[in-house]
């Protein structure tokens, strides 16, 4: 179990944070999340976080714990790859899961958010049981 590496992808969009109206449409006339006031029916950019930087608080977080030499933690630009080739995405996406997705070890086990504990405490316990495996 000592020399097991548990791989962890975070699928996501690596772009600043996006100013979008409250209907759902993009906000291009504007100058950014920053500048409400230029756009008419802006939608607040609270709490929308770039999806690489939640992937580079969970590389942080995992070095601080006991897993960091077990875990191999990589992000995946979705704007940059074949989802097709990635199998064990494709029911994430029919079923219409919201980036960032985290699989781990090829199994989709988080949507919509990068919970760095819940992802501690899922491989702690798995490696725990030795249900996980290379």
């Amino acid at each position: 179990m000592d020399n097991e590496i548990v791989l962890i992808e975070v699928f996501g969009l690596n772009r600043e944070r996006e100013c979008v109206h409250e209907n759902g449409g993009s906000c291009s006339g504007c100058n950014g999340c920053e500048s409400s006031s230029s756009c008419s029916g802006h939608s607040s950019c609270e709490g929308n976080k770039n999806m690489f930087l939640m992937y580079k608080e969970l590389v942080d977080y995992m070095e601080n714990t006991d897993l960091k030499n077990k875990v191999e933690i990589e992000f995946v630009n979705t704007d940059a790859i074949d989802i097709d080739k990635y199998d064990y995405l494709q029911e994430a996406f029919k079923k219409k899961f919201m980036l960032p997705i985290v699989a781990i070890n090829e199994t989709v086990r988080f949507y919509g958010g990068v919970p760095n504990k819940l992802i501690y405490k899922e491989i702690k316990k798995k490696l725990d049981k030795g249900e996980l495996s290379v």
